[in-house]
């Protein structure tokens, strides 16, 4: 059983000097759960403000109404304590700032966060996945509602500047680093194919449409565009050590309609 912060909500409110509050599971996370507690840090909450606004009611500041996409159905206030972080950018006047600490009762129980093991089985050798994320939960906060499986490694969103999340080896634990330039499903996709480990040889194997092929090429700085021409006049062409994780949108996006092609690992 895991009692730690697992995905970041956003809370809306004026009231709230954080906007987002880590909301911890009370029960296992990979069984439907109701209920959940979090701290928020508030900046002169009044005690009478209801915290929680239930369905049809008119939605005020300063409420939540719902976690994970369910309603809440009740807040019981745990404790309330001065905030003894400073405060940056600091606030003008006298205000009393807070650390918030509540527990939330849903209308309906969230679905486990994330099951292992559905799409690829457990193989002996590896580490169990309940010990990988026992490492990175020590960390940080990660996202197991969007937890992508694959035979060799699990990918981890991250509320993070600069990266969307990583991929951890289920062999080893060896971390592969996301950035944030592309979306989610792009570094999945890229890292599936090799292209977040270092360059890669682009083998181009036919052309749909030569005078598209030499424009894309030059837009990711590969080649010659008089070379090209000629390269590409008789596939298939290889360029090696060409691609990488710049190369993602290019490759997944607009090299349909260009020409086809494959990758091969660069030799050492």
């Amino acid at each position: 059983m895991l009692h730690r912060p697992y995905e970041i909500h956003e809370v809306r409110g004026y009231r709230l000097l954080d906007p987002d509050a880590s909301f911890e599971r009370l029960g296992p996370w990979d069984q439907p759960c109701d209920r959940f507690r979090a701290t928020l840090t508030c900046v002169d909450w009044p005690i009478d403000v209801p915290l929680a606004v239930r369905p049809g009611e008119r939605h005020l500041p300063g409420r939540i109404e719902t976690v994970g996409g369910q309603w809440v159905r009740s807040i019981e206030i745990l404790e309330r304590a001065p905030c003894e972080e400073p405060i940056w950018p600091p606030l003008e006047g006298d205000h009393e700032v807070e650390n918030l600490r509540f527990a939330i009762t849903l209308e309906e129980p969230l679905p486990p966060a994330f099951i292992p093991y559905r799409q690829h089985p457990y193989r002996e050798g590896e580490l169990p996945f309940y010990e990988i994320l026992e490492r990175l939960l020590a960390e940080q906060s990660v996202r197991l509602s969007g937890v992508h499986e694959s035979a060799n490694w699990w990918a981890f969103g991250v509320y993070q500047i600069g990266s969307c999340g990583f991929a951890v080896a289920r062999a080893d634990a060896r971390v592969t680093h996301f950035g944030s330039l592309f979306g989610w499903d792009d570094w999945i996709w890229a890292h599936e194919r090799g292209l977040l480990t270092g360059p890669m040889d682009l083998v181009i194997e036919s052309v749909v449409d030569l005078e598209a092929s030499i424009a894309l090429l030059e837009e990711m700085r590969i080649g010659r565009p008089a070379d090209n021409r000629d390269r590409l006049a008789n596939p298939p062409a290889t360029y090696a050590r060409a691609v990488n994780w710049r190369h993602i949108r290019n490759l997944r996006h607009e090299s349909e309609g260009a020409f086809e092609w494959r990758l091969a690992p660069a030799p050492l």
